[in-house]
């Protein structure tokens, strides 16, 4: 729910900090199961679109639609 959501921009926040300072960013997966997040994904990309997101915000996380998918991103990321 919200909470969910209130973490994650959290951790977002604190990546894009630590990527602006030029310090090492964890990646962020999200796990779009059943596409429960397809809106969320959608959200970013309008973002992105409106210049109101910098492109680079990209490399912070990935939309995974499987749990393979997310482990396969995060073994290629680590």
């Amino acid at each position: 729910g919200f909470g969910t959501l209130d973490e994650l921009f959290h951790v977002f926040t604190e990546q894009i900090i630590r990527m602006k300072a030029g310090k090492s960013t964890q990646p962020i997966v999200i796990l779009n199961w059943a596409s429960f997040f397809d809106g969320l994904g959608l959200f970013f990309e309008h973002l992105y679109r409106e210049k109101v997101a910098d492109e680079s915000y990209r490399s912070l996380y990935y939309l995974a639609d499987s749990p393979d998918s997310a482990v396969g991103y995060l073994r290629q990321s680590l």
